[in-house]
């Protein structure tokens, strides 16, 4: 059965650890061995602050490069935001730049990273595409999603947080081939290793940058992301299986989307759900 955690108010810090905790018990030195590269991909799609609910608090993500070390990996963080935007600009603005540089943490670019050819073994539609070498040169990849809506896909978590690997243009490609089974291929080829969604402000209505900002006060986490999704989902009033990339995503082998095989730790979900605004065009 897959484990997911779900904390609901304190201090953030304690939340993401606990909720590590809950799913690994010996914290991350159960998925990370020393010496590990160890990437955390949070969502920067755009130069807005975490309170916007349109990016990933960088509380969430600098306790995770903390915990990261202490597992004894060394944390990279990276990024590419949706196009029209300036990475730089992201960083600056949503604080990261700043604060991970005080911490003397490499804060990567993907547009500016080497784009690396891949293809996809068994791909549903995304058969081959460019990634950052950053992604592929890891050794553990950690998902850091925000708790949010999207105009494309219903909801942006820690499946299709893996989107941002790919540089500018190649993101038309997974929407041109189909964006949720291109999702799922995105998942075979980067294979992550955790996520931690970010439930502090989420986003409703026109994700995913033109959302209002909605105040839950949650981290959820675990290791099978489509469990992971499907619990989120859940919370924010959505039936997993009528979201394509999490079924898909269940179908083939990244968790399931049915609750009754997940098993929930912390807060149960019927305390602390609450029915999300959809993206409506």
């Amino acid at each position: 059965m897959d484990i997911v955690s779900v904390l609901k108010d304190g201090n953030i810090e304690d939340m993401v650890e606990r909720a590590v905790n809950l799913v690994l018990a010996g914290g991350l030195e159960d998925i990370i061995d020393k010496g590990d590269r160890v990437l955390i991909k949070p969502n920067l799609c755009c130069p807005k602050s975490s309170n916007s609910g349109a990016t990933t608090n960088p509380r969430v993500v600098l306790k995770l490069v903390d915990l990261v070390q202490l597992a004894g990996g060394i944390p990279v963080v990276g990024e590419s935001p949706i196009v029209g935007y300036n990475t730089e600009e992201v960083f600056y603005r949503t604080k990261y730049e700043l604060l991970l540089k005080a911490k003397g943490i490499d804060i990567i670019d993907f547009n500016a990273d080497t784009p690396i050819d891949t293809s996809i073994k068994g791909a549903l539609a995304l058969k081959d595409c460019k990634i950052a070498k950053t992604v592929l040169n890891c050794d553990k990849f950690i998902s850091v999603p925000i708790l949010k809506t999207h105009d494309a896909c219903s909801v942006t978590l820690g499946l299709k947080n893996l989107k941002g690997c790919m540089p500018l243009g190649e993101k038309y490609k997974s929407h041109s081939v189909g964006v949720h089974k291109a999702i799922v291929d995105l998942n075979k080829l980067i294979k992550p290793d955790f996520a931690v969604i970010d439930g502090i402000v989420g986003m409703e209505g026109m994700g995913p940058t033109a959302g209002d900002p909605v105040r839950m006060s949650l981290i959820i986490a675990g290791e099978k992301l489509a469990s992971v999704d499907t619990v989120a989902s859940t919370i924010m009033g959505f039936d997993a299986n009528e979201i394509k990339h999490i079924q898909y995503a269940a179908q083939n082998g990244f968790g399931t989307t049915d609750l009754q095989k997940i098993e929930i730790l912390g807060a149960p979900i019927a305390q602390v759900t609450r029915k999300f605004k959809k993206a409506i065009w």
